[in-house]
């Protein structure tokens, strides 16, 4: 698997990924971010960052075709911190590690342009939090009363 960044010239590549047909609700709050045009308006905004994992074989098609998308992007409320906006992988190809390897991917370039990432979890999202409680950059997690936890991850001094 192949992950690229997401650019005006490769997004419609995005169309290709389909929706989870019924879905928990920071799955059906991902997808509407990612897809109904509020990830794209951000990614004209400088400090974006849109990644895709290519099929790169995985459903016998084009390997080109994106199977998944994560964004990242500055949050003026959050002084030297990138936001991790949404991440989501395509329902057909869940659980082959997708997810694990585009957050990681995702959060790679976060901390390589500002020296702090949050981001936002369900309590209810066990796959997410997991993930999240195993990243090794994670340097704080705050319970917020809408049912989310927020993770803070920072740069690894040098």
């Amino acid at each position: 698997m192949k992950i690229v960044r997401v650019t005006p010239q490769n997004l419609w590549r995005l169309e290709n990924i389909e929706r989870t047909p019924s879905s928990d609700i920071w799955t059906s709050e991902a997808e509407q971010f990612l897809f109904d045009g509020r990830a794209v308006a951000i990614l004209r905004n400088k400090g974006t960052i849109m990644l895709a994992p290519e099929a790169n074989g995985l459903d016998g098609t084009d390997p080109q075709r994106f199977v998944g998308v994560a964004i990242s992007y500055d949050d003026a409320r959050y002084n030297e911190t990138i936001r991790l906006g949404s991440l989501a992988v395509d329902h057909r190809f869940r659980g082959k590690g997708i997810g694990r390897a585009l957050f990681a991917a995702l959060l790679e370039e976060a901390l390589r342009a500002h020296p702090y990432a949050l981001w936002l979890v369900h309590a209810e999202n066990v796959p997410m939090l997991e993930l999240s409680r195993s990243t090794p950059r994670v340097a704080a997690e705050v319970f917020t009363s809408d049912g989310y936890i927020q993770f803070f991850a920072e740069r690894q001094a040098k």
